[in-house]
């Protein structure tokens, strides 16, 4: 948790690497298990961002078909990316956002989760960084699922 940069109240969550000298190779994330009503019309996911990089910027990545979490997964990624990740009951892992981006100032993002509706789900938010190069972090703050009850 950080108390810079937040976009309301008095911490927001940091995930990735903001100072060059602590460049390393690294997974750096956060994630939180929900239960999704099913009766809800619609469900989303909402969130404010701010993401740095120094790297090249790239607003959409291509994710692999299984996106790698730490270190010791199979695949790995070979360049720094912000991700936001969701793993739903029957293992599937729905990739939300996937880029390497520098935001000037905080930006919302609204995900339609309705698929989702009568499952217990994690959010995943992450950052890798690969050690070389430019650094890339990412804050999040004001995360909110929403949906209103018949």
């Amino acid at each position: 948790m950080v108390t810079f940069p937040v976009y309301a109240g008095q911490r927001a969550l940091q995930v990735g690497i903001v100072h060059p000298p602590d460049n390393v190779y690294s997974y750096s994330s956060a994630q939180q298990t929900i239960f999704i009503p099913a009766g809800p019309p619609s469900v989303s996911l909402s969130f404010q961002l701010f993401a740095t990089t120094t790297g090249t910027r790239a607003a959409s990545l291509a994710p692999p078909p299984i996106v790698p979490t730490s270190p010791f997964d199979r695949t790995q990624l070979a360049d720094d990316v912000q991700m936001v990740l969701l793993f739903d009951s029957s293992g599937h892992q729905p990739v939300l956002l996937f880029q390497r981006q520098w935001y000037n100032q905080w930006q919302r993002h609204v995900i339609d989760l309705s698929a989702f509706r009568g499952q217990a789900v994690t959010l995943y938010f992450g950052v890798f960084n690969n050690g070389t190069g430019g650094i890339t972090g990412m804050a999040v703050d004001e995360v909110a699922v929403s949906y209103c009850l018949p």
